[in-house]
């Protein structure tokens, strides 16, 4: 049920039970939570955020206006993920190749209830990722996300790092690998950047 990242090259996908496992009154289902969301209007996207364009993160502002574009994530769900290291073996030589930091990508594509309906996260320059897949008698939908820059998080460079986790209650003083639930999915990478993903 839980799976960490591995040096090597590892294509995911996380099928969503998002649409099957939950009643229609419950938060996965949307029945319960358009009052208390009713300032976005379920319009989406902030002005300025052209579908298919890739917008990078780099101040906090940044991390605002992705929030607010997605709603905080309220009401979505992970839907896939794709992991690519850059290490290979050589076809001539049989080598190892490393890659580069900014060589491990992983992308993550989000649907909510929401407009915009489908966005896409790419972190690069991975560092670690804690992915909770089935929980027993826990829904999948996200209710507010967490996005924040951390310094000195992780030795070497670079010195600033970006967290996102499932939950706003993430404490990145807090985490715990052992193997129990409920858990939460979180991701750290050197740097994000996100667009809105054609419908």
């Amino acid at each position: 049920r839980v799976m960490d990242i591995l040096s090597t090259p590892v294509y995911l996908r996380l099928n969503s039970l998002y649409h099957t496992a939950a009643p229609p009154s419950s938060a996965c289902g949307g029945g319960g939570d358009v009052v208390g969301w009713e300032k976005h209007k379920r319009s989406g996207v902030v002005e300025g955020n052209e579908m298919g364009n890739w917008n990078t993160i780099e101040t906090q502002e940044d991390i605002d206006r992705l929030m607010t574009a997605y709603n905080d994530f309220h009401d979505s769900c992970v839907v896939s993920l794709n992991f690519q290291s850059g290490a290979f073996v050589g076809d001539d030589d049989w080598a190892m190749h490393f890659g580069n930091a900014e060589d491990r990508i992983l992308s993550v594509v989000f649907q909510s209830q929401w407009k915009p309906k489908t966005i896409e996260l790419q972190f690069s320059g991975l560092r670690q990722m804690h992915l909770i897949g089935w929980q027993d008698n826990y829904w999948c939908d996200i209710s507010s996300a967490y996005l924040a820059f951390h310094n000195g998080l992780l030795p070497g460079s670079p010195r600033r790092v970006i967290v996102w986790s499932d939950t706003d209650w993430f404490d990145v003083k807090k985490i715990d690998n052992s193997i129990h639930e409920p858990a939460d999915t979180y991701i750290v990478a050197n740097a994000l950047r996100w667009r809105v993903v054609g419908e």
